[in-house]
């Protein structure tokens, strides 16, 4: 009986990140949206629902009930 082995994956390094990723992101990552949502909700007090779209509030989304904590 053989064992089947995958070669060894060198990770991908971002310009200006030193974390090892292991495939490059083609959009946005759920972390970029959240720290977005955050950043304009922290700043503007209110900003786009990451989760439905709707307007979300510092007391969270009244649409889906979502919010960021």
């Amino acid at each position: 009986m053989s064992t089947a082995t995958a070669p060894p994956v060198e990770p991908l390094i971002l310009r200006g990140d030193s974390r090892p990723r292991l495939f490059q992101p083609a959009g946005s990552t759920l972390e970029d949206v959240i720290l977005g949502a955050w950043e304009d909700l922290a700043s503007e007090g209110r900003t786009k629902c990451p989760v439905c779209g709707d307007q979300l509030a510092p007391a969270g989304c009244s649409s889906c009930g979502s919010a960021l904590s």
